[in-house]
């Protein structure tokens, strides 16, 4: 635990276990989801961290048609630049695809954060000039599969994040819940669904994790939210 930062995973469900679809954006969730969005601020945490799939569909401008050439060779050096706040956004990105228009991320439910890549050794070249280029930072861990210990002794020992918040999506959550790194799970269930098929769960692996364990969890506290939702704090339980 003291070579890495304590890890709260926070989501937005509907009653029916998915994370995303038309039910988020539904006029009776907005009381649940705005308090939900209080809660995370509350956390107090150094950093924020996700997947591609999550950052590409909110906060970065979806995906870069092709890979960026150049004629320059970069060695695979962490490249780790100041925030003029202290916070980053963390983007799991092994194979360099995400778009950027800024190098910060902000809004009512995130303060300023500075972005850094989460890249894989294998990454081209042109990807890693295009982030210089933005004035992103990045770091390698792994090469296809994520080195999650690599990672958060490296957000721990190099850029001092204490608390950090796990946002999605769910392979990044299953990802980090089978390496034993969430401490807490804070579910926010919304009243409304959409029935909608081919939607992303909680949690889900991925073709790189395909271990079928399970992982138990014992109820650290429920409570009522404003507009109808509830919210549930799980600590897991890890077999040792």
């Amino acid at each position: 635990m003291n070579e890495r930062p304590y890890i709260i995973c926070h989501m937005l469900i509907s009653p029916d276990g998915r994370t995303d679809g038309a039910f988020l954006k539904h006029p009776l969730s907005e009381k649940t989801r705005n308090y939900s969005d209080g809660i995370r601020l509350s956390y107090g945490c150094d950093a924020v961290i996700s997947g591609s799939v999550s950052v590409a569909g909110t906060y970065a401008s979806g995906y870069l048609e092709e890979t960026p050439r150049t004629d320059m060779s970069f060695p695979r050096e962490n490249r780790i630049l100041p925030s003029d706040t202290g916070k980053y956004y963390i983007v799991i990105d092994l194979e360099g695809k995400v778009k950027y228009d800024r190098d910060y991320f902000e809004n009512s439910k995130l303060p300023r954060s500075k972005v850094l890549s989460v890249l894989g050794e294998d990454v081209s070249d042109g990807y890693i000039a295009y982030l210089r280029e933005m004035d992103i930072a990045y770091i390698f861990a792994g090469k296809k599969v994520l080195d999650t210990a690599k990672l958060l002794s490296l957000l721990k020992n190099d850029l001092g994040v204490e608390r950090l918040l796990l946002t999605g999506g769910g392979t990044m959550n299953w990802t980090f819940l089978k390496a034993g790194s969430i401490d807490e799970i804070n579910v926010v269930v919304l009243p409304v669904t959409d029935g909608g098929e081919k939607k992303t769960s909680l949690f889900e692996r991925s073709a790189y994790c395909t271990d079928e364990g399970c992982v138990g969890f014992s109820i650290g506290n429920i409570q009522t939210c404003p507009g109808d939702g509830i919210w549930i704090k799980y600590i897991p339980v890890y077999e040792r």
